[in-house]
């Protein structure tokens, strides 16, 4: 197996881009993101906004259990490769961030964030 991770410094998070392909070609793809003060993470591929972005908003009515997980998406590579580079662009955009880092402030602030960081 061999991971790849791609870290990304916001202002209240750190998102990391996590890509494990194994020996038969399978990959998982996770977009996390890590609170900086409380160092909780959560799985966001799956939240709405960036979902929506990831497979484009045509797809959500078509989406599947595939997508339904916020801890790793079974993907291609061609897949894998499309994500990055969407959730590189969504995570570097001053205004997605913000937009984003809110959401993710009222998503925690639910308490559905329970693992931490090391």
């Amino acid at each position: 197996m061999a991971t790849n991770q791609t870290s990304i410094i916001g202002n209240k998070y750190y998102f990391r881009i996590i890509n494990e392909t194994f020996d038969d070609g399978v990959c998982f793809w996770t977009l996390r993101a890590v609170c900086k003060k409380s160092k909780k993470y959560s799985g966001i591929n799956n939240l709405n906004s960036v979902l929506g972005q990831l497979i484009g908003d045509e797809g959500l009515d078509d989406v599947t259990g595939k997508y339904e997980d916020s801890l790793a998406w079974e993907v291609t590579k061609k897949e894998m490769k499309k994500f990055n580079r969407i959730a590189k662009s969504l995570v570097t955009s001053d205004s997605f961030l913000k937009y984003l880092e809110d959401k993710l402030g009222d998503d925690r602030s639910k308490g559905e964030w329970e693992n931490v960081e090391l």
